[in-house]
């Protein structure tokens, strides 16, 4: 499960004392929700699981974290507590647009890179050799081996 902020990032994005008296055990919870939340914006553009991304997205989940926990303490409509709402608005605002490619942040997916995995395969008797970056070798002008050839060191073998 993907986790975007931490404790101590929430800690940051907030002057406010209206969470000193959470535990930190309360907090990550609501930030690993808020993380679920994010990714089911994100899936619609990258792999899950991000390998790295950029502070906006750890914000936007301080941000709806932050809501969340002030509905778990008790939510004003009237009072100061509709900041926190907007907050949380913005930040799902946000989502949306980079979930609709509106959006680029700074963010390396699980998408492996061309060159990484996938098995090399040989193609034919010429010995070509196809990589898994696409790249392919001649294995033919390098192998001295006559056994290479079935049926002796030019034979086409049929």
């Amino acid at each position: 499960m993907s986790q975007y902020a931490t404790t101590t990032d929430f800690a940051s994005t907030f002057a406010s004392g209206a969470f000193t008296s959470m535990s930190a055990d309360l907090i990550t919870t609501h930030l690993v929700r808020a993380s679920a939340i994010a990714d089911s914006y994100l899936q619609a553009q990258y792999s899950l699981p991000l390998s790295s991304w950029s502070p906006d997205l750890t914000d936007a989940v301080c941000r709806i974290a932050g809501y969340t926990l002030i509905r778990y303490r008790g939510f004003k409509p009237d009072g100061s507590d509709q900041v926190w709402k907007d907050d949380y608005q913005r930040a799902v605002d946000w989502l949306d647009a980079v979930a609709k490619g509106a959006l680029n942040p700074v963010i390396v997916d699980g998408t492996p890179s061309l060159d990484e995995g996938g098995p090399n395969v040989t193609t034919g008797l010429s010995g070509r050799v196809i990589g898994a970056n696409g790249a392919y070798t001649d294995n033919a002008s390098t192998r001295s081996d006559s056994s290479w050839y079935p049926n002796g060191p030019y034979s086409r073998g049929w």
